[in-house]
């Protein structure tokens, strides 16, 4: 730092240098970017018993060139006020691409969720078919043969039956 030193308020910094902002300058000083010798705490001139914090502009402008330094210059066209975007081609369509190309790679995993589950559905049902449709064993398909004919004699029995309590009734009418 210079042996002459030449303080100014937040504001004064922000509108004497073009790139910085009063937000910017608070973070630094939280931050500690700027540190605690390039700063300087006095009361207010316009209103006692307020603080106000001072910034030494030397310090600054060694800040801001060693942020000049860091940061390379974007190679993009200035906005004239119009609907124009501001860059080339090739820096446009750039973020554009890769979100495109995020997009297919998600709907294509989708896609191939969707027929592994599919599948999945596919297996399930067939299963579900051997469980609830088994085709008869032998053993059923014999049971099945006997059982017609036993079904063929209880349906006699049955009709029997009835045409003997036709026939008692018949009876018991007659006599009355």
């Amino acid at each position: 730092m210079g042996t002459t030193q030449d303080f100014k308020t937040i504001s004064e910094c922000a509108q004497a240098f073009p790139h910085v902002t009063e937000s910017t300058l608070r973070r630094w000083i939280k931050n500690g970017r700027i540190p605690d010798d390039a700063l300087l705490i006095t009361e207010s001139s316009q209103k006692a018993g307020r603080m106000v914090t001072l910034i030494d502009t030397e310090h600054l402008k060694t800040i801001l060139k060693e942020k000049a330094k860091a940061k390379p210059q974007n190679v993009a066209v200035a906005s004239n006020g119009t609907n124009q975007v501001a860059g080339n081609w090739e820096q446009i369509k750039r973020p554009y691409e890769d979100f495109i190309e995020f997009l297919k790679q998600e709907v294509e995993s989708q896609r191939l969720r969707a027929e592994e589950a599919e599948e999945r559905t596919r297996e399930a049902e067939q299963k579900l078919l051997l469980l609830t449709h088994q085709p008869p064993d032998e053993s059923k398909a014999k049971a099945k043969g006997e059982s017609n004919l036993n079904d063929w004699g209880f349906y006699a029995l049955i009709v029997v039956v009835c045409l003997v309590l036709v026939a008692l009734m018949l009876q018991q009418f007659k006599y009355v």
